[in-house]
């Protein structure tokens, strides 16, 4: 760990000097992100939060480092805060994993989480990954038409697993034993 740290401290200074090419810089900071943010996460709220608004761009950039921080947010128990950095990445470029743990964002806002993927939709009406996510969604709101629309939009697009749970789920919530076998 302290190794990590060390090298992380050493980032700011690698890139003011330009001892290292950029690409080189960004390929040890691939490695070196990921490594200390858990460790960060263990101190903590504050210091993760502030250990991320103090990373470069790139790594607050980057699908992978956004799901790993998204993540550890929910596992601190700051759902709106992950709901929010994923609201934002997908406002700049639409990614499947981000929409897919978007969809399992239990923010307190679910209506708004709702309204903001039905916006994304709207323009990428076959995107099976945007489809579950806004069926997960209305699953939470108990608007079960609709879910089951999603869902069903969705699974006739991609057959994929999750949203096969999720419409048996359904089923056996709306009592309808027989369809829910079927998924």
């Amino acid at each position: 760990n302290q190794d990590w740290q060390a090298l992380y401290e050493l980032l700011p200074i690698l890139r003011k000097t330009a001892v290292l090419s950029l690409d080189a810089l960004e390929l040890l900071e691939t490695k070196v992100y990921p490594v200390l943010l858990p460790i960060y996460a263990q101190k903590g709220l504050k210091p993760l939060i502030r250990f991320w608004e103090n990373s470069p761009k790139n790594v607050q950039s980057d699908p992978n480092r956004i799901t790993e921080y998204a993540k550890l947010l929910v596992n601190l128990a700051n759902s709106d805060e992950a709901e929010a950095l994923l609201r934002n990445a997908l406002k700049k470029k639409l990614n499947p994993r981000l929409v897919h743990l978007y969809g399992l964002i239990q923010s307190q806002n679910l209506k708004k989480q709702l309204n903001f993927i039905e916006g994304i939709l709207s323009e990428h009406t076959e995107d099976p990954i945007l489809l579950l996510t806004a069926g997960r969604l209305c699953l939470r709101q108990q608007l079960w038409g609709k879910a089951r629309d999603y869902l069903e939009k969705s699974l006739s697009i991609a057959p994929l697993p999750e949203t096969y749970a999720e419409l048996g789920q359904l089923m056996e919530h709306l009592g309808l034993t027989e369809a829910r076998d079927e998924y």
